[in-house]
């Protein structure tokens, strides 16, 4: 959120247009109102100066790595029941775009859809939805899994008798939380979202 700032006042405008001119006008996305005085962020994901004693790094990579594994335990019970099972070598996890008034639904099926036939093609892919995403998956990838729990996709390292070994996105802010166990491949959006 720190680093796009910008794209998340679009983002709200398209919706909630006297929400965006609010936020702008007090400077909350950027973090920079007089009344913030501490921005806990994931310094190494920032592509702003964040140099300054008011931004406090936090990984919760790291936080969930260094918590005693009972401790580390519950908190994932406390979202899923039991550890999950897949062949799958690699994780999608998905983005809300067409809530979100980034793109239409229909060019967020076709973005996944072209996805599906180039990157993802030949790929063991279990899916990972965010919570706001609706979109049906099993229609755009029919020989993939899907997670059907809600947790955190930080805990994603934890959650799996055998994990897979990378993660594909489009832009999950996760990511940045999960570099230490998954192969992160970021792929760029524009050229799917024609």
């Amino acid at each position: 959120m720190l680093s796009k700032s910008q794209e998340l006042y679009e983002t709200l405008a398209a919706s909630f247009p006297t929400h965006a001119k609010i936020a702008r006008k007090y400077r909350l996305f950027n973090g920079e109102n007089p009344y913030i005085y501490r921005v806990i962020c994931l310094k190494k994901a920032q592509t702003i100066d964040v140099s300054d004693e008011r931004y406090l790094d936090f990984s919760v990579e790291e936080a969930l790595q260094n918590l005693p594994e009972r401790e580390r335990k519950n908190l994932i019970h406390f979202f899923l029941k039991h550890r999950l099972w897949t062949k799958a070598e690699a994780i999608l996890l998905t983005q809300h775009f067409a809530n979100l008034n980034m793109m239409s639904e229909e060019e967020q099926i076709r973005s996944y859809k072209l996805l599906r036939v180039s990157a993802l093609q030949d790929v063991r892919l279990i899916i990972k939805k965010h919570p706001d995403d609706y979109l049906n998956y099993r229609k755009i990838f029919p020989d993939a899994e899907l997670i059907k729990e809600i947790f955190p996709a930080e805990l994603l390292p934890y959650v799996f008798w055998r994990k897979p070994t990378s993660i594909y996105t489009f832009d999950s802010t996760s990511c940045e939380n999960l570099g230490k166990h998954f192969l992160i491949q970021k792929i760029e959006r524009k050229s799917y979202a024609e």
